[in-house]
């Protein structure tokens, strides 16, 4: 995406990893998820990461402004 990425974890639920970055658009981050370089890490993580559980939120934050 160009942004920083951060990873956050709730020390009461370790399991759980929050993906914090940003992106220029909704569309472009849609169009990474279908790209390649995405689906060949959806497959390398697959082992370990139930996909039927992923949730994804997109929040209009202005990245540069923080």
């Amino acid at each position: 995406s160009g942004f920083p990425l951060r990873f956050f974890t709730n020390p009461k639920d370790p399991v759980k990893v929050h993906l914090v970055t940003g992106w220029e658009s909704v569309a472009a981050h849609e169009a990474w998820i279908r790209g390649e370089r995405n689906q060949t890490l959806l497959r390398m993580f697959a082992p370990y990461v139930d996909m039927q559980k992923i949730r994804m939120v997109h929040l209009g934050v202005d990245f540069e402004a923080i």
